[in-house]
């Protein structure tokens, strides 16, 4: 028995996503759609003796499927992180192809200096210029890409027609004898608009 599955419809003339083709070429149009979400409650812990100390380490990923973005879509990132410890933690985002790592993924969005706090989301951004292989990100160190900053936005060239992933990248600044750190990846949603 073959599985049906829905597959993207785009235009001829633009290449734009414009929907979904269901099982029997029923159409499924949209202009904004949620790609993910999840609650996985995925826990990082960072001690003196064991843990990720200084080292910017992945949490989670998710793959976003190749052909999934027009010429002039966009993707929004929304993730909430719960913290514990006192010493100061980062939180980050990376975008990449699938065929590569998290330390070869470009840098967006995220937050530093993370001390006290106990719930952080983040909201971040990501654009297809013009092409399915150019893209602008919201700014690095930018917990939410609506508001004002000073960080430039980013630019990278990942070619969106194929299989990409989104990283989500947590950083303790543990030194011995510290206390313990924890960064749990409480919840994600991603969005595509069209």
């Amino acid at each position: 028995q073959t599985e049906l599955k829905p597959y993207f419809a785009t235009d001829p003339l633009t290449g734009n996503v414009t929907g979904l083709v269901g099982p029997g070429g029923l159409s499924i149009n949209f202009g904004r759609q949620t790609l993910f979400n999840e609650s996985p409650n995925t826990v990082l812990t960072d001690s003196s003796t064991t843990g990720i100390g200084t080292t910017l380490t992945a949490i989670g990923f998710v793959t976003i499927p190749g052909g999934s973005m027009g010429v002039n879509s966009k993707i929004v990132v929304n993730v909430g992180y719960t913290l514990t410890g006192n010493d100061s933690k980062n939180l980050s985002l990376r975008a990449g192809p699938a065929s590569g790592t998290f330390a070869t993924a470009t840098s967006f969005g995220g937050q530093s200096g993370l001390s006290t706090q106990t719930w952080t989301p983040l909201t971040a951004l990501i654009w297809n210029n013009g092409s399915t292989a150019s893209q602008y990100l919201s700014p690095a160190n930018a917990p939410n890409y609506l508001a004002s900053t000073v960080n430039p936005i980013v630019a990278a060239s990942i070619d969106t027609a194929l299989d990409w992933n989104i990283y989500f990248g947590v950083q303790s600044s543990m030194a011995n004898g510290a206390p313990t750190n924890s960064f749990t990846l409480r919840e994600y949603f991603i969005e595509l608009i069209k």
